[in-house]
């Protein structure tokens, strides 16, 4: 039985927007993917770096929060499409600019089969987040949750969540 004082917060990572316009090219999808989504597998791939694992554990669900969602995603292609019409969007890039895109990516990327869920949120609201990942936790839907704030165009930050089993 986990207890919610038993969910622990086993690493925490923040990344600037300096940092991820540095490093965002490196991404294999970079050409495919908006901005919202790179950003988003950008920070989980920090995360993991961080907690010393080869991967999420396989129970491990996933919440990704954003207060605008992929929002300059899709005024960007907004612009395009009224500057050069529709010729000018590629395919693959267009369905792309959902936030679950973004968690779709993410799960299969990092081999995450627990909860998934993608909410807009204002950073006042963050703990909004926390409830989610404490609930799935508590319920036994995952043992692990691995939380993903995006600020579109600007910063973003990682948690990776994870509930001790007393016996």
């Amino acid at each position: 039985m986990i207890r919610y004082e038993d969910i622990k917060t086993v690493s925490e990572i923040f990344v600037t927007k300096r940092e991820f316009d540095q490093s965002h090219a490196l991404l294999k999808y970079g050409r495919t993917m908006d901005h919202f989504t790179r950003q988003a597998i950008y920070t989980a791939e920090k995360l993991l770096r961080s907690t010393g694992l080869h991967s999420f554990n396989i129970d491990s669900g996933l919440i990704i929060a954003s207060c605008t969602g992929p929002y300059s995603s899709v005024k960007e292609t907004a612009i395009a499409v009224k500057e050069s019409g529709y010729r000018s969007i590629n395919p693959g890039y267009f369905p792309n600019v959902m936030s679950s895109t973004a968690l779709s990516y993410m799960a299969q990327r990092f081999d995450i089969q627990g909860p998934t869920c993608s909410i807009l949120t204002t950073i006042d609201n963050i703990s909004d987040v926390w409830d989610y990942t404490s609930i799935q936790i508590l319920c036994g839907h995952c043992i692990a949750m691995v939380e993903i704030y995006v600020n579109d165009y600007g910063w973003s930050k990682g948690k990776y969540v994870i509930g001790r089993i007393n016996e």
